[in-house]
């Protein structure tokens, strides 16, 4: 679930990118409404939108446990799509040169960002402050 969360908000915040609208103010707007995560909160922020990728899990472990969770999926809810499509866009990203194993999870993003033509964190104004 965290990873989708993940993916989901990435995919909000590309599509505003491509309007205009600073991921940073994006999120920051997000933040005050229903629409706030842990994701939105701390982990776009301090993760991708500064580029650090280091929240210190690993890409490959994130795909394992997605994968278990879709194992799961299949034994008592085959319908489930959500996490089938996390688990796709986990496979994709290791697919590209700088995303591997040992890659932080939040990397991750980089799939959307390549399919979109656009990265979240090239704005450079961004400051994550605790």
């Amino acid at each position: 679930m965290n990873v989708s969360n993940l993916l989901c908000a990435t995919e909000g915040l590309l599509a505003l990118r491509k309007l205009g609208i600073d991921p940073t103010r994006a999120c920051a707007v997000i933040n005050k409404s229903s629409g706030r995560s842990l994701m939105s909160e701390v982990r776009v922020p301090q993760d991708v939108l500064s580029g650090w990728f280091n929240y210190g899990f690993k890409h490959g472990l994130m795909q394992k446990d997605v994968k278990i969770a879709n194992d799961l999926l299949d034994a008592n809810f085959p319908e489930a799509t959500v996490m089938r499509n996390t688990q796709k866009l986990i496979e994709d990203s290791m697919k590209l040169d700088d995303v591997h194993f040992d890659s932080d999870y939040t990397e991750v993003v980089k799939i959307l960002e390549a399919r979109a033509g656009t990265e979240l964190r090239s704005s450079g104004t961004w400051e994550w402050k605790r």
